[in-house]
């Protein structure tokens, strides 16, 4: 009867481990996130953009005097910007349990009311994990040279 205990017990124990395992979200799980987003903003697709973005998403750019909002944001993407390119190039992600945070370069062929914008930006995303999902809450950005 002990044996059989121990044997149920094990199973039990594995199964656990083995779910909590495969539940985790790796780096790779994160950059196909990235990669989504990125492939949504150079279609202009809101229906994918919006919940993807936590409602307190902030982008913080070298050039810029204060923090972009989700709205504007949004409302830039949708209606200021045309994208050609949108490229992810060496992203690495680390995740700390319901934190996620990826540095990578992405080149963009792209325009703000039809006048060419810089290609080339280094940038880090601060994702978190929320009751919806991932969610990407920061960016920051910096040019890039070419």
């Amino acid at each position: 009867m002990k044996r059989v205990f121990r044997l149920i017990f094990s199973v039990l124990a594995f199964g656990v481990v083995s779910f909590s395992a495969s539940a985790e979200t790796t780096p790779d799980d994160i950059i196909k996130l990235e990669r989504e987003w990125a492939e949504a903003m150079k279609n202009q697709d809101l229906e994918r953009l919006y919940p993807m973005m936590h409602q307190d998403f902030r982008l913080m750019a070298e050039n810029a005097s204060a923090e972009v909002r989700k709205g504007e944001w949004l409302l830039n993407t949708m209606h200021a910007m045309t994208f050609d390119k949108v490229e992810i190039i060496d992203p690495k992600a680390t995740v700390f349990g319901d934190t996620a945070v990826v540095s990578m370069r992405m080149d963009l062929d792209w325009t703000s009311r039809g006048q060419p914008l810089p290609g080339a930006y280094r940038l880090v995303d601060t994702w978190v994990k929320t009751g919806d999902g991932w969610q990407v809450i920061s960016r920051i950005s910096h040019g890039a040279s070419e």
